[in-house]
């Protein structure tokens, strides 16, 4: 063959590829900046209360103005409920949410979530890039053990087992969706943590529904010892002088939260520039400050993060097989009895 037409069909041929190739493959942030402003919008769905969301918006207004800002409070059962629904009906109506793990596999299996090559095109940190970048590692959902100060001494509580001793009958609170004891299962073995599981319900438990639910009763003394609790909201309530604490036990059982894109985003480009700015210092310190939640496991730890090595627990991570960790967790809600 001819140079000169070997030539035109390789050319022939990258054409072809780059027309081919997804939208994002040459972002910059700059780019999409311009593109986000054309759109104008950005909707958030997700767990950010008034305070994180109002620091949140102001630090990206700061860095993009021009974006207007629209973030709902939503759990994430309920949320996906109410995506799928409206995908049904052929109306988009979120760009970004943030769930916690056991959740995905519901948009997944519907291909709703947007895959990105986040590490390739902007460098974030490959350890908070998840399932092949549909989503990202927000914060690290832990769940030490945790105590009312005014009811149990110090040094108390030694072990996950110490729990056991008939003397906390009524005096513990377990929250209820049970995922600290699904990923105590990948640590101890399914065997173990569920026996224990089945040892807490015969104490008679308090049931809580939520992690800081679980943290104001405790804070009220309701009962001695919390199951489920966050670390970091557990400080937060501390310094505002309740008498709670978090014990240096481990491990310690942590979920994660991530943050994803919507395949059907009505604002793709916004969110995307949402999603980065998420990853970012002044976004995790907004987190940190508004809602106690942080990085404590992998790479580039934050503040909490930084306790946990210097008391050397082992932090747990929750399993990425999706299917796995939805049925440890069923498991675990129906025995402490949430279903």
């Amino acid at each position: 063959m001819p140079l000169s037409k070997f030539l035109a069909r390789i050319c022939a041929i990258v054409v072809c590829l780059a027309a081919v190739l997804p939208a994002f493959a040459q972002d910059t942030i700059q780019s999409l900046y311009e593109a986000a402003k054309t759109e104008g919008k950005l909707v958030y769905w997700g767990s950010p209360d008034t305070r994180t969301a109002a620091l949140l918006k102001d630090r990206f207004k700061a860095k993009y103005p021009g974006i207007e800002i629209d973030l709902f409070k939503i759990q994430p059962a309920p949320a996906i409920e109410r995506i799928i629904e409206a995908a049904s009906a052929g109306r988009a109506v979120v760009d970004v949410m943030d769930s916690q793990l056991a959740y995905l596999e519901l948009l997944f299996d519907r291909k709703m979530v947007v895959s990105y090559p986040w590490v390739q095109n902007f460098q974030i940190d490959p350890t908070r890039v998840l399932f092949d970048g549909r989503a990202l590692t927000l914060w690290h959902l832990d769940t030490p053990l945790a105590i009312n100060t005014g009811l149990v001494k110090a040094g108390e509580i030694k072990s996950w087992d110490d729990l056991l001793d008939p003397k906390w009958r009524r005096k513990l609170i377990v929250e209820a969706r049970g995922f600290s004891f699904a990923i105590l299962a990948l640590k101890w073995s399914e065997t173990r943590a569920f026996d224990y599981l089945k040892s807490i319900m015969a104490l008679n438990p308090i049931i809580t529904k939520g992690g800081t639910a679980t943290i104001e009763a405790l804070s009220g003394g309701q009962g001695a010892v919390g199951i489920g609790a966050y670390a970091g909201i557990v400080e937060q309530f501390k310094d505002a002088g309740a008498p709670i604490d978090w014990v240096r036990v481990g491990p310690v059982p942590t979920a994660f939260g991530a943050l994803l894109q919507l395949a059907n985003a009505p604002h793709p480009n916004a969110a995307r520039l949402w999603m980065h700015f998420m990853m970012s210092q002044e976004a995790h310190d907004a987190i940190y400050e508004g809602m106690g939640l942080d990085i404590v496991y992998g790479r580039n730890v934050g503040p909490l993060g930084a306790k946990y090595q210097a008391s050397s627990l082992e932090v747990v991570p929750e399993s990425f097989d999706l299917s796995k960790m939805k049925a440890l967790i069923a498991r675990a809600a129906a025995a402490i009895g949430s279903l």
